[in-house]
């Protein structure tokens, strides 16, 4: 160490020009590198609901859609502003960046005669025998009185809708899609998809770009400003509006997400970095009150934060949203590192020690210091056997940037030292050393009735490991949770998941596992692909039925036109309906995809179905209530056969909360075994280890305490940051161990000398991390938290309890 230390010294414009290149070439390498946004990536790779959840994003494009809401303003009703709404959605279409529209359910594009005609395939045997009792003559009265007392109300919508289902017919269909859970609580006008108050519209587009091409995704929001404007412009030049378009015009969804996500992760990086960087190196320079600390102090961890994400880079080319904390998290617990060693450094001078012989004096020092930042690599390394990627990434970035930043701080500390300290302020903590020694056996037993009385409060940590928690709090994400309270879409239910060649089987398995969700929890509403497809077997069934009625059907139409003239309807008034009826009745009507494909009704049936170069993929949709809903959802899912797979958010949620303990556990397991085998070799002693040990240990359990007292919420980054404090408040041990085993006889020295360099370190690192908990990403920003209140627990446990047992039980002290 010390050949090592003075090589430094003595070739430090070799070392210099060395550093110089290392940083060039990192920071060419991280230019290729850029953030996605794409939360999923966070995830597990492996967990079949996982992948399923993907797939069911990639095939049906809940992920790829914009919505579009228009919104009006001073209680206007959104039909009152249909004309603009249209102006705009013309523009929309002509846009390149625009794959396809769907405004309504009733654009002229859609031929929904091909549903009318086979009405009875959709609605069912069951169904199709109770409509066929509408045939005989008093079923035929019966629906025409009803429909007469529709048309009590002057609508002209009333009118052409009974001329053209004069027995009701199309409430059977209504009555099969009732509490349907794909289809979303929209009101279906003929003017668009319109909220419940009447004041929304929604416009479901798809835009040609995948949602998380980020210059995509910026091209795309330029062009709709355009239209907007465009709109305006022209509508206030036809109309006299002074605001040319009577709604505000909002975008949600993928693209919009990727856009802010970005732009939030680069701010965040920026920030967090400066933040932590200037609050660092002004608490140095307040403490050391050093112009060379202040200016140089940065530096090591600067370089291998830049080692760190070219490494990365070299690997991988995006970092994700985890990323933005490394740089602020390696300042924080890289820069104590130079902190000992300038502490050290300082005290030799103070002692009138030529500054040559003083740098070689850092041997011990340096050891600490190399030990510290390989015992809290190693348990960032330790966040790579995790499967979440998000964790592993973080874990990789800030394990590469300590085992980087060790070196770098060793070497740059020898070689930039100044020959010479006008007035050294050197850390000194006499008056700690002489309360701790005093008062040795109060603070022991106080730290045992502490730690007693935390335990009980461990059981009181509030877990929160759902999905949505990963997920960036930006505008476009609030607002997709309001177009889905408004709108009802893409709400959190379970879905099946289906895939094969033969869709007709994967209905069929659709089927099953509906039978067998209904008969086990009958008040779970299920809607799967046979409500739009019902199963080949079953429309040839009613095919059956109404051939008993087909050689009847000049009878059918006489009859209707008999009860009709009796009822007093003009003539000719269902016209329409008898000319339609001998389709209605044919019994080789089927409904197929490519019939709903063919008449336009794509955008209907691509919800429960999508079809590309690998066959076919069904989805239904599952509205789970509780635990116990999606337990038999998992067993009707298991016995409806092996193309089935349940997913969708709520699955996911309980994946991971079924992946946290074993991951959690064995995590800091294997981190726990390297940190003591790394102390271990390092002291050759297991009394030693133990002790370097024992304020991380107490330090987590306190500050799980202050946490579970503070009502404070654990995501799956702030639960693993307790892998990361195993080895950043291990460090404060380290330090005075170190040196209470290499100077035996002088504890009470070392721990004034170390004491004041454990805070200040603590600091920084409260610092550096600090800047994580006003983070506006919830996982950072819970990771700040935790690491923060967990880093000061540790250090009073560092400075308190543990030379207090020290000098309990040291043989100096007997």
């Amino acid at each position: 160490m010390v050949r090592l230390l003075m090589f430094a010294r003595r070739r430090r414009w070799t070392v210099l020009a060395g550093v110089t290149a290392l940083s060039i070439l990192a920071a060419m390498l991280s230019l290729r590198l850029s953030f996605g946004t794409d939360v999923l990536a966070l995830l597990p790779q492996n967990d079949p609901s996982l992948q399923a959840f993907r797939q069911y994003l990639a095939r049906f494009g809940a992920a790829d859609h914009l919505y579009i809401v228009f919104e009006t303003v001073n209680d206007v009703l959104v039909e009152d502003a249909s004309d603009v709404i249209e102006a705009y959605l013309e523009r929309l279409r002509a846009l390149p960046e625009i794959a396809k529209v769907d405004a309504g359910l009733f654009e002229p594009d859609k031929d929904w005669t091909y549903l009318q005609d086979r009405t009875f395939a959709l609605i069912g045997p069951s169904a199709t025998r109770e409509a066929l009792d509408r045939f005989s003559e008093q079923g035929l009265r019966d629906a025409l009185v009803k429909a007469r007392d529709l048309l009590g109300t002057p609508s002209p919508d009333i009118r052409q809708f009974v001329q053209s289902d004069p027995l009701g017919l199309l409430a059977l269909v209504r009555d099969r899609f009732a509490g349907d859970r794909s289809f979303s609580a929209i009101e279906a006008s003929r003017r668009g998809y319109l909220s419940a108050d009447g004041r929304s519209r929604l416009v479901i587009a798809t835009p040609a770009g995948p949602p998380f091409d980020t210059a995509f995704c910026r091209r795309l929001f330029d062009r709709l400003a355009q239209i907007e404007s465009e709109t305006r412009i022209a509508m206030a030049t036809n109309n006299g509006r002074r605001d040319g378009l009577p709604v505000r015009i909002e975008y949600a969804g993928g693209h919009r997400i990727a856009v802010e996500t970005e732009s939030i992760m680069m701010r965040e990086a920026t920030l967090n970095s400066v933040t932590s960087v200037s609050a660092i190196l002004l608490l140095l320079l307040v403490v050391f009150r050093s112009a060379w600390l202040f200016l140089v102090g940065a530096i090591p961890m600067f370089v291998a934060t830049l080692g760190s994400i070219a490494v990365n880079g070299l690997l991988h080319d995006q970092l994700s949203a985890a990323a933005t904390g490394t740089s602020a998290l390696l300042f924080g617990l890289g820069v104590d590192g130079l902190v000992l060693m300038y502490a050290r450094y300082l005290e030799e001078i103070e002692k009138g020690v030529a500054a040559e012989a003083a740098i070689a004096r850092l041997g011990g020092a340096g050891t600490s210091m190399l030990l510290g930042c390989l015992t809290t690599a190693a348990t960032f390394f330790g966040l790579t056997w995790i499967d979440l990627p998000g964790l592993q990434e973080l874990g990789r970035l800030v394990g590469v940037g300590m085992v980087l930043g060790g070196p770098l701080t060793l070497l740059l500390v020898a070689a930039l030292l100044p020959a010479r300290v006008k007035r050294p302020h050197g850390l000194s903590a006499a008056s700690l050393a002489r309360f701790v020694r005093r008062h040795r056996w109060a603070i022991l037993i106080g730290a045992g009735l502490a730690t007693a009385a935390a335990v009980p409060l461990l059981t009181r940590l509030d877990l929160d490991v759902r999905l949505e928690r990963l997920q960036p709090a930006t505008p476009a994400v609030r607002l997709q949770q309001d177009i889905g309270r408004r709108f009802g879409v893409d709400r959190d239910v379970a879905l099946t998941l289906a895939q094969g060649p033969s869709l007709d089987a994967l209905i069929a398995s659709s089927r099953q596992f509906d039978a067998r969700l209904q008969a086990a929890a009958p008040g779970v509403r299920i809607s799967g692909p046979d409500r739009l497809l019902p199963p080949i077997d079953e429309q040839a069934e009613t095919g059956r039925m109404l051939t008993t009625v087909t050689h009847d059907l000049p009878a059918i139409q006489a009859r209707l036109h008999a009860v009709a003239a009796d009822l007093g309807f003009r003539p000719g008034a269902f016209d329409a309906f008898l000319e339609r009826l001998p389709r209605l009745l044919d019994p080789e009507q089927r409904l197929t995809y490519q019939g709903y494909l063919d008449h336009g009704l794509g955008d209907i049936v691509s919800r429960y179905v999508a079809h590309g170069p690998d066959g076919y993929t069904a989805v239904g949709y599952v509205e789970v209530g509780s635990e116990d809903d999606l337990a038999k959802a998992r067993a009707a899912a298991a016995v409806a056969g092996a193309d089935v797979i349940l997913t969708g958010v709520p699955v996911v949620n309980a994946a991971l909360a079924a992946r946290f303990g074993p991951q959690f556990v064995w995590a800091m397991v294997v981190g726990s075994i390297v940190v003591f085998g790394l102390i271990l070799i390092t002291f050759r002693s297991v009394r030693l280890t133990l002790l370097a040990l024992m304020p991380t240990a107490l330090g987590l359990i306190w500050a799980a305490a202050v946490l579970a007292q503070s009502g404070v919420s654990l995501d799956l980054f702030s639960v693993f940051a307790v892998l990361t404090l195993i080895g950043i408040g291990v460090d404060y041990g380290i330090h005075l161990v170190h040196r209470a085993a290499t100077e035996p006889g002088q504890l009470d020295l070392a721990l004034a000398r170390v004491a004041p360099a454990n805070i200040v370190a603590a600091g920084i690192a409260i610092l550096g991390c600090g800047s994580l908990a006003v983070s506006t990403y919830p996982p950072l920003r819970s990771l700040g938290i935790v690491t923060v209140v967990g880093l000061c627990t540790c250090l009073v446990a560092a400075v308190l309890v543990l030379p207090a047992m020290l000098m309990v039980t040291s043989r100096s002290a007997r």
